[in-house]
């Protein structure tokens, strides 16, 4: 059997799943994370998605909660704290350099 343990799950509650949609090509994955994981490192797994294809960290990337809050202010907060406070959802937008003039 193959299963993946997450981040401080069991404790602190059941996992929760953070969807992320990069707005560049259309792709989305999903992210289960347990509630005491800091929101960083669902950040640093969004980076690391090869299906999400986001390669590199860029100073004009943006991520953000659905409703419109910037993610990357809230990174060092456990992921079930951002939820209740800033995004219910847990439906992220990633948007990068648009490149232009």
């Amino acid at each position: 059997m193959t299963e993946e343990k997450s981040d401080n799950a069991g404790s602190h509650g059941a996992d929760l799943t953070v969807s992320v949609l990069n707005e560049l090509n259309g792709r989305q994955e999903p992210f289960k994370a347990g509630p005491g994981t800091p929101v960083s490192t669902i950040i640093d797994r969004m980076y690391a998605s090869p299906k999400l294809g986001i390669g590199g960290r860029s100073s004009d990337d943006r991520l953000r909660c659905q409703g419109g809050d910037d993610v990357f202010q809230h990174t060092t907060m456990h992921l079930g704290d951002y939820k209740d406070q800033f995004c219910g959802s847990l439906q992220l937008v990633f948007s990068g350099p648009t490149g232009g003039a």
